[in-house]
């Protein structure tokens, strides 16, 4: 293989990397606007008709909320894996043509889950968002 056809094939690779961290973002995004919109009709539904909820319904969002939350984490993984082989492999490319600008050794696939400072923003909102929900159908 010569030089061109490595150096394509490393691009094609981080390429690769790329298109799977935007299609997993995507779902993310929609998933969560789903669960958004789940949380403000499933309020407005319960306030019309005026359904008393239980204080134990706290739980309920809890649970609800960790459950959400370790998602997050495994997405969050999956996307740090993403972008660490994109730049693995963007700079093993440079590295053909002879460009130095640092290596970057083969990233380690981690094995704890991942919250970055985004993802920790999205579960403050819904958390946010199921405890308004909460008390604005419980303040009847």
């Amino acid at each position: 293989m010569d030089k061109k056809e490595q150096f394509d094939s490393f691009l094609r690779l981080a390429e690769f990397q790329q298109v799977s961290l935007e299609r997993r973002i995507g779902i993310e995004w929609k998933m969560t606007t789903v669960l958004w919109t789940a949380i403000f009709l499933g309020t407005w539904y319960l306030k019309i008709n005026q359904f008393d909820l239980p204080k134990s319904a706290i739980l309920f969002y809890i649970g609800f909320l960790i459950v959400y939350s370790v998602w997050l984490g495994f997405l969050g993984r999956a996307n740090f894996i993403d972008k660490s082989f994109k730049e693995y492999y963007r700079n093993e490319a440079e590295q053909v043509l002879a460009i130095e600008i640092g290596r970057i050794k083969h990233p380690a696939v981690r094995k704890k889950l991942y919250w970055g400072a985004w993802l920790w923003l999205e579960i403050i909102l819904t958390g946010g968002f199921l405890l308004v929900s909460y008390f604005f159908v419980t303040s009847l």
